[in-house]
């Protein structure tokens, strides 16, 4: 049962890495973003959509593994059974921690892209208001 819960361990390490490159690519579009570098931007979105593709991908196996992670430490002897439950609530909380942080950039991101978008839209077509029939 340990090298089952290792193995849990290492796959809920792999997905906090991931998530941490979620958020790292995140950042790097909002940098992107305020520069206003749009063949920088298509490459950031692009790697950030190809990452959540893969996280998506693997959502359902992640739910999975995180009873199974929960079931195993939850149940190996008490004197073994107390690290391994830390451990799995360290990671678990890690994990929500990083996906709140992720979809915290995404909102950040969309507003930002937005408003440029909004501005952009007004320098290029005027104010709508701006030659309407008095």
């Amino acid at each position: 049962m340990t090298v089952m819960l290792k193995q849990a361990l290492e796959e809920l390490d792999g997905e906090v890495s991931a998530y941490r490159r979620l958020s790292s690519m995140l950042d790097k579009q909002f940098q992107v973003a305020t520069r206003l570098d749009t063949a920088s931007l298509a490459c950031v979105s692009e790697a950030i959509a190809q990452e959540v593709h893969c996280l998506e991908g693997r959502r359902r196996q992640r739910s999975q593994l995180l009873t199974v992670a929960s079931t195993l430490a939850n149940r190996l002897p008490a004197a073994r059974g107390t690290v391994a439950h830390r451990a799995v609530e360290q990671r678990c909380t890690e994990l929500k921690e990083l996906a709140t942080i992720c979809k915290a950039a995404t909102l950040r991101n969309g507003q930002l892209l937005a408003s440029q978008y909004d501005a952009m839209q007004r320098v290029l077509q005027g104010e709508r208001h701006t030659y309407a029939p008095a």
